[in-house]
């Protein structure tokens, strides 16, 4: 997705930990966060609760992607305050 959003003229900033990503929200206001679902540190459901909940990131829009199924993102979009969802499934 990165390079697809580089050329379309977008600045992307992909980060590779958890501590790397605040890291990285806090130094830089990102107009669109996009995440995985599945993560090894914390889901992209945790991961989206958690900025709604943060002065900085309550308003920026969060787009989850997974190969879940469309009905499982739905469902967690809603559940977490998310913006909407990616589906890699093909």
């Amino acid at each position: 997705m990165t390079p697809l959003l580089t050329e379309a003229g977008f600045e992307v900033r992909a980060v590779s930990s958890l501590r790397k990503f605040i890291n990285a929200v806090l130094d830089w206001k990102p107009h669109l966060i996009v995440t995985d679902l599945y993560m090894p540190e914390m889901s992209g459901a945790e991961l989206c609760a958690w900025l709604r909940k943060q002065v900085q990131t309550a308003k920026t829009p969060v787009i989850i992607c997974s190969s879940a199924p469309d009905a499982e993102l739905e469902e967690v979009v809603r559940a977490v305050g998310a913006d909407g969802y990616v589906s890699k499934q093909a």
